[in-house]
């Protein structure tokens, strides 16, 4: 499949995927289309992008998701700005994996070079990482972060700092009001 259209009009050919959606009257349309595209209206510019467009019931077919020249997935954005990027711009967005079958197990694995950290980010359009859970690889120890900074780290030794980042025993509590309740 080739498009005609010049290379400064962001040219676009695909494919289209069409059913009956009506016996009553045969009526046939789009229900999907897998598109490759220039990805910008730049004479002599190569970079393309690939995209993936469904219907809703009732609806107009939409792009859904897009994997751009750079390798990137965007889901619900047609601007990935990381390798995976999943947007919303109404309800709520989660993520699931899933094992329903007798003695299995679901997981989600964070894999970072052994110097460096595996990080896991909580943030809101103001902040993209007001909140984090790091785990840092070379001296193997976890650190949570609220409000941008430090709360708690889990040294290798197993000792905990609260307000401490080099807990020397198991407990070790920093604060301008150190009190434990319990």
């Amino acid at each position: 499949v080739e498009s005609s259209t010049a290379a400064t009009s962001t040219p676009k050919a695909g494919i289209s995927f069409r059913g009956e959606y009506n016996t009553s009257n045969n009526a046939h349309m789009d229900l999907g289309i897998i598109m490759g595209e220039k990805a910008n209206n730049t004479n002599a510019n190569t970079e393309g992008a690939l995209t993936f467009h469904t219907r809703e019931n009732g609806g107009n077919i939409t792009e859904r998701m897009r994997i751009d020249g750079a390798g990137q997935v965007g889901i619900g954005t047609a601007s990935p700005d990381q390798l995976l990027h999943v947007k919303a711009t109404s309800g709520n967005v989660y993520g699931k994996i899933e094992a329903t079958g007798s003695n299995q197990a679901a997981g989600l694995y964070l894999i970072g070079h052994s110097g460096d950290e595996s990080r896991l980010y909580f943030g809101d359009e103001g902040s993209s990482n007001i909140g984090r859970v790091v785990y840092a690889h070379g001296d193997n120890s976890m650190q949570f972060t609220t409000n941008s900074s430090e709360a708690m780290r889990i040294t290798s030794a197993g000792n905990v700092g609260v307000g401490e980042s080099s807990p020397d025993t198991t407990l070790h509590v920093t604060s301008t009001n150190p009190y434990l309740t319990l």
